[in-house]
């Protein structure tokens, strides 16, 4: 004994103060095998000794640096659950640094009364109290294949526990007998959890085709019991959508379901949320979608703008010329407008008037906005909601753009207001800094549609929503750029169902001149407009509109004046009335090499004002890339005549670099959800810099059983549109007319003609890019 106490002390001599738990520990192993009496770790108290997961659980006792841990953990902490990563039981998380005599750990998950132990100390108890929901707010809402004008949900209540239970496979909030997705429970705390009604309302099961080896999958139809569905094999997608459309048909009568929360097989008391009957078209997808709009009945939209401090300069030049844009381009009629501008706060600019009435007073107090402050999108928000409440029109909607990041304020009870009257926020991301994610999100949560935009492009922008909002078609879309000398040409198909077509270009300062040409060969421009309908100018922007144009193969032919010596970006797009909505979904201004391209269109025919989804169409997009050897011609990079090896070089290039991609509605190609009239997939093929032309064929069938056919074309760029070596027209000249391809074997250089040849193949380019 006394040798092991001068051990003792000369070990305590030599060794750090740190080390002094390790030293401790040898000594008790040494007393172990002298068979003396060794120390272990006792605990006292435990405060507090019961609560909810996660809990910060502070040990008090002695010895605890004697306290042997596994290999697989740094705690010796043990509590006794029946849970986690030992059979049994689970290791606590130690949040602070531990003592001999204290210990802070972070209660890990578990239900009733445990038993804490430290290493191999004496066993104190801890008990989990059960979950107990007080309120929930609000009790009602929508529901059904509606995910993003679901309602948010704020549960508050007691011992929810500190996180969202870890364990994926054991539901943990519970709405009627959907289990919430972890993804749509942004916030847990003990005290409160939020979360977002499920698409199936807790009613029913959203069942994807292709789906196998599903057991006793339940489909509960309202009055009646759960359907037991057993799928063996799998299933088409006809299948698929009669069973979702089923479940959807029954959620439209309203239906109260019980809600709760359950920590392993704990269960809280159940609170009711009470959805009403509605008969409401509402959106789907996380995507830019249609909206049912009676446009007969009129409209009334309340325009949202950011006038914060980092709007100044060009931005807010360029934003009040956009919003000048969507005023002037709107028909008389019924429609009316309002105006609302926000910074730290928000401000009522002009309350609804009637755009026959206040369109130049509107444009006048657009102009009179100026920057300054923070950005607080909820206040703008909030002005709009007393905008469109104190009109007696049916249809209403709100345009927001915003700059920035909300800095201030609040903004999502703002838009739950707007989810839950069903009145749509299209949102614009105007510049490289605007949080896209922010306002897509509120587009999304309200059935609107979202577009990004940048100075160059947003009164473009603009001009296709006010086109979108009254159920109107861009079926031809093209950013491009100009220089002096040239002159760019669009040719324009017009289909028999158009009953109304428009041409609108937006340019950024210069003066610009566009002509059109029917087929007839009749030339209109702003002097003989009125002959066929109506034309509309402004600094930057024309755009012309004709009733019951002629069919036939359509031209417009664009000039500018007074160009800088760099040139300009024009962005042009053709638009039409008619039966059949098609559109393509909005690019990113400008994309960088090698990013995903997501392309998609929207297909629905137009019933008495309203939008009802094409189904089962079969829609093909082919891109085509830059063509280098095109560039190096334009660009005058190859000296002298051109040679007939030149031309057959670009169109194979062209031709081989071109490439089909299938469009599905199918729920898997981020278009969402199977059967909702967008078909959509993923472009990858972004390796060059340059102009990009997406053209999109459609082929379907009404409801009716008429036939639907309409091709769209829409353009992105990949890098510096400046740095283009050619334009759009060149690019769309060349490859839209079909007779390069039905002459080039004609053009094969023969023998001894190899001269003529050159001569017909350069004439023939020349004509093809206007350049004569």
């Amino acid at each position: 004994m006394k040798k092991l106490m001068i051990f003792g002390m000369f070990i305590g001599m030599i060794v750090k103060p740190t080390d002094a738990f390790f030293v401790r520990k040898e000594i008790e192993k040494i007393k172990g095998k002298l068979g003396l009496k060794q120390e272990k770790p006792i605990i006292e108290k435990i405060d507090p000794n019961s609560g909810s997961f996660g809990i910060k659980v502070k040990i008090v006792g002695k010895n605890f640096d004697l306290a042997q841990m596994p290999i697989t953990t740094f705690s010796p902490v043990y509590f006794d659950t029946g849970v986690g990563g030992v059979i049994g039981g689970a290791y606590a998380e130690i949040i602070s640094p531990r003592t001999d005599t204290e210990i802070v750990v972070e209660a890990p998950e578990g239900k009733g009364t445990v038993m804490v132990t430290v290493g191999k100390s004496n066993e104190f108890p801890f008990t989990y109290l059960p979950p107990v929901i007080d309120n929930i707010n609000p009790s009602t809402g929508y529901i059904g294949k509606n995910v993003f004008l679901s309602s948010e949900v704020i549960l508050t209540g007691k011992n929810f526990g500190f996180h969202r239970p870890t364990n994926p496979l054991i539901p943990c909030l519970l709405f009627g007998i959907s289990p919430i997705h972890k993804l749509d429970i942004p916030s847990w705390t003990d005290d409160k959890i939020i979360f977002r009604t499920p698409i199936d309302g807790g009613i029913g099961l959203n069942i994807p085709p292709g789906l196998s080896k599903v057991v006793a999958v339940t489909a509960v139809v309202l009055g009646a019991a759960p359907v037991a569905i057993d799928i063996a094999d799998k299933i088409d997608s006809a299948t698929a959508l009669a069973i979702q459309l089923a479940v959807n048909q029954a959620s439209k009568k309203g239906r109260e379901v019980k809600v709760l929360v359950k920590i392993l097989d704990i269960e809280s008391n159940k609170v009711k949320f009470v959805y009403p009957p509605t008969e409401k078209k509402l959106p789907t997808l996380p995507l830019p979608t249609w909206r049912e709009i009676p446009v007969e009945d009129g409209l009334v939209t309340a325009l949202v703008m950011d006038k914060s401090g980092s709007m100044t300069g060009e931005k807010i030049r360029r934003a009040k010329e956009a919003a000048q844009v969507y005023v002037d381009t709107c028909a008389e009629g019924k429609d009316m407008f309002s105006l609302a501008a926000f910074s730290s706060n928000a401000a009522s600019i002009t309350e609804p008037i009637s755009i026959t009435e206040g369109r130049e007073m509107l444009k006048k107090d657009i102009l009179s906005l100026s920057a300054g402050g923070s950005t607080n999108v909820g206040s703008g928000l909030t002005i709009a909601l007393g905008h469109l409440s104190s009109c007696n029109l049916k249809d209403k909607r709100a345009v927001l753009m915003s700059d920035g990041m909300h800095n201030t304020g609040t903004y999502k009870p703002e838009v739950a207001e707007f989810q839950n009257k069903g009145w749509p926020i299209d949102t614009v991301a105007f510049g490289r800094d605007a949080d896209q994610e922010m306002l897509s999100w509120i587009a999304y949560q309200t059935g609107g549609s979202f577009y990004p935009a940048e100075t160059s492009d947003i009164a473009s922008v603009y001009h296709k929503l006010n086109v979108l909002g009254h159920n109107g078609s861009v079926y031809r879309s093209y950013n491009d750029f100009i220089k002096t000398g040239e002159k760019l040409t669009y040719d324009i198909p017009v289909e028999p169902d158009m009953k109304k077509l428009g041409f609108f270009t937006n340019w950024q300062g210069s003066k610009m001149e566009t002509i059109l040409f029917s087929p007839n060969k009749t030339v209109i421009n702003r002097s003989n407009i009125s002959q066929y309908g109506r034309f509309v100018e402004g600094q930057t922007h024309s755009c012309f509109e004709l009733n019951n144009p002629q069919v036939g193969p359509w031209q417009a032919l664009i000039t500018g004046y007074d160009l800088p010596p760099k040139g300009e970006q024009i962005n042009f797009h053709s638009f039409c009335q008619s039966d059949v909505f098609s559109n393509i979904l909005g690019f990113q201004p400008n994309y960088s090499q090698n990013q995903e391209v997501r392309i998609g269109v929207r297909l629905a025919e137009v019933i008495n004002g309203r939008l009802s989804p094409i189904r089962g169409a079969q829609v093909t997009a082919e891109v085509k890339k830059p063509s280098m050897s095109l560039s190096k011609f334009i660009s005058g990079n190859r000296q002298g005549r051109l040679q007939s090896a030149d031309l057959l070089e670009i169109f194979r290039e062209i031709s081989g670099s071109a490439q089909k991609i299938t469009l599905f509605d199918d729920g898997s190609h981020q278009d969402v959800s199977p059967g909702d009239g967008i078909y959509a997939n993923t472009y990858t093929d972004t390796t060059l810099n340059g102009p990009y032309l997406v053209t999109i064929d459609c082929q379907g069938s009404t409801s009716q059983g008429g036939p639907v056919k309409r091709t769209l074309q829409e353009s992105f760029q990949v890098g510096p549109i400046e740095q283009n070596s050619f334009t759009i027209s060149d690019f769309l000249n060349l490859l839209n007319q079909g007779s390069i391809g039905e002459q080039m074997p004609q053009l094969i250089p023969v023998p001894g003609q190899e001269q003529q040849t050159d001569q017909i193949m350069n004439t023939l380019l020349n004509q093809l890019l206007r350049k004569k």
